[in-house]
């Protein structure tokens, strides 16, 4: 009876129902006669259907997997059922020689169990693609960006194209007082969910401690970086296998698609360098506030993305100074959503700065 029960809770996970999960007492005759009479809701086929509420009969909360944590609870669930047909309460394990017995399993089978689900939770923290809510399209918008006490270092546009083949082309640029130039051309589709095609940026001028070129192909996995210092260029190229969710260069339009009642989104982002590596970037909504437009108010959604180094690199990180700055970006919360401020580096080793809106001033003689 359990192992037909492990088949039918298999074959519920597979079309993706929720299900609430019970750790076997051993009472087959009792769960077959709550399945006939319908304690666990009521049955088609060899498939269990649960109540639509949000708590099951039986008064514990229906459990939702996804598809890479069914992977995982799948197998668990069999051998859970397979070893529970095996063994009853006040019998010995078929091993005369342990001398273990049943309540002593269940013990060690509850802290197994207690393991794979702490894996099952982190699997579900893995990034994954956004999924498209706003088409991008044709747009143009003037920025300055500004340091810590406010003053303008610099100011752009960050221009966006679709091309007839549907790929999606961003161009964002700064020219820099001190004659530094910034500028990031990032190409990706949008069929169903946001996928970076390749990611280009180049940094120059007394502004930036290095001056260097990045190149991103998500497809090939390729990273090439060149860096010039003291007139000497050197170029290196690497090979990494970069997941779906790779957001270089896709920040703000992200942002724009992220589920604000999220409590965390995660998405994974290139440190573009002659060392490259693959970190987190883990979203998560801040405080509203109100902003105005002369006698018109709008709501401005915050998110925080912190940068997750994994491994023994992450733990060390923070203890060197190399953990990288929050970045902190608003959008106008509208059916809409639109970029309103950035603050953080724009690549890095910079420091932090601020970028904002700003408009064109065609008759003006001096810029403030």
């Amino acid at each position: 009876m359990q192992v037909s029960g492990a088949v039918m809770a298999l074959q519920t996970f597979g079309r993706g129902v929720s299900v609430p999960l019970h750790a076997h007492d051993g009472r087959d005759g009792e769960h077959a006669r709550n399945v006939r009479e319908g304690s666990y809701g009521s049955t088609r086929g060899s498939v269990m259907q649960t109540k639509p509420q949000g708590f099951s009969r039986v008064g514990h909360p229906p459990i939702r997997l996804k598809k890479c944590q069914k992977t995982v609870i799948l197998p668990l669930l069999l051998l859970n059922a397979c070893l529970g047909k095996c063994i009853r309460p006040g019998r010995r394990l078929h091993d005369a020689g342990s001398g273990i017995s049943m309540e002593v399993f269940q013990r060690k089978n509850y802290l197994f169990i207690a393991i794979w689900i702490v894996i099952i939770q982190s699997i579900g923290l893995t990034a994954e693609q956004i999924p498209v809510r706003h088409i991008e399209g044709v747009t143009l918008g003037f920025l300055v960006l500004r340091n810590s006490d406010g003053e303008a270092l610099a100011y752009g546009d960050w221009k966006q194209v679709v091309k007839a083949d549907g790929l999606v082309v961003d161009d964002l640029r700064f020219r820099f007082k001190d004659g530094s130039f910034y500028e990031e051309i990032t190409k990706f589709t949008q069929r169903g969910r946001f996928r970076l095609v390749s990611d280009e940026v180049e940094q120059k001028g007394p502004s930036f401690k290095q001056e260097s070129q990045s190149w991103i192909d998500v497809r090939t996995g390729t990273i090439t970086v060149r860096t010039s210092e003291n007139g000497e260029e050197k170029t290196t190229t690497n090979h990494l296998d970069l997941p779906d969710d790779t957001a270089n260069g896709l920040l703000f339009v992200l942002l724009k698609n992220v589920d604000p009642s999220a409590l965390e989104t995660t998405v994974s982002f290139v440190a573009a360098s002659t060392k490259p590596r693959v970190v987190k970037w883990n979203i998560s909504p801040g405080q509203e506030k109100t902003v105005k437009v002369g006698l018109i108010e709008h709501k401005a959604q915050h998110y925080v993305v912190k940068t997750k180094i994994e491994g023994a690199a992450g733990a060390i990180a923070p203890l060197v100074g190399k953990q990288p700055p929050d970045i902190h970006v608003w959008l106008v919360k509208s059916e809409a959503p639109t970029f309103l401020e950035f603050e953080g580096p724009l690549s890095q080793d910079n420091p932090v700065w601020r970028i904002e809106l700003t408009a064109p001033e065609p008759d003006s003689q001096d810029v403030r």
